[in-house]
């Protein structure tokens, strides 16, 4: 794990780690996060939606 705060970062907003990727920079990992349900959007009136 190279970058541990980005790591946290991630986790913390629902993402969850799906795997590797390797390029001829090295391997990273890859990150998904489930789509559909509620949404924290707010627009900019403060009014809150869902998607």
């Amino acid at each position: 794990m190279r970058h541990p705060a980005a790591v946290r970062l991630y986790e913390s907003a629902g993402y969850r780690r799906a795997g590797e990727v390797r390029c001829r920079k090295g391997v990273f990992s890859c990150y998904e996060k489930p789509l559909g349900g509620e949404s924290n959007l707010v627009e900019s009136n403060g009014k809150g939606y869902n998607l």
